[in-house]
């Protein structure tokens, strides 16, 4: 019975709103669309923010123990064997050095368009330079993810967070593209 009357009241709930739109006008009705779309845009955008910060500390704590000449802490085995290996680098460049300006490049893009600190006239740009880049982003750790499993055929638990964080970016932003379209 309590469920039943739940459900009754969660229907009576969104009817009155409903009908609270069809009384407005709309010039009100636009408004209350484009501040729901802004506060859609600020959620997807903390949240690859904070994504973002998350890769930069993964990242930066790969850079570290490499500068210091000390293997990272790996609760798996197999993060030597992945890092000390020729796919460690990407035309001569750590892949930690690069993962790092790739998550310090998305999180400020992200900040940048959370603050609407573009210019206008630039329009969807930054959000489209967002989402390519992680797309690819998305796309080379799916190589290397490949690399890790079919040819040093080892693990890293610290490149495997970082692969997760990339991939929630994206499942993040086509979720968001598929709740707005």
């Amino acid at each position: 019975d309590k469920p039943q009357a739940r459900k009754e009241s969660s229907r009576k709930a969104r009817l009155d709103v409903r009908e609270g739109q069809k009384g407005k006008s709309q010039k009100e009705n636009h408004c209350f669309l484009l501040e729901r779309e802004i506060r859609q845009k600020m959620n997807i955008n903390i949240f690859i923010f904070i994504l973002g910060i998350a890769g930069i500390c993964e990242t930066g704590y790969m850079i570290l123990s490499h500068m210091k000449s000390k293997p990272p802490v790996c609760p798996i085995e197999g993060c030597e064997k992945v890092l000390e290996s020729r796919y460690n680098k990407t035309f001569g460049i750590h892949n930690d050095i690069l993962g790092f300006l790739f998550y310090l490049f998305i999180s400020a893009v992200s900040a940048f368009i959370l603050f609407d600190l573009f210019p206008a006239e630039i329009g969807k740009w930054p959000e489209t330079i967002l989402w390519l880049s992680i797309l690819f982003g998305s796309a080379f750790s799916l190589f290397l993810f490949f690399v890790q499993w079919k040819i040093v055929k080892a693990w890293c638990f610290w490149c495997l967070m970082s692969a997760f964080t990339i991939w929630l970016m994206l499942v993040s932003i086509i979720a968001d593209f598929l709740f707005r379209s």
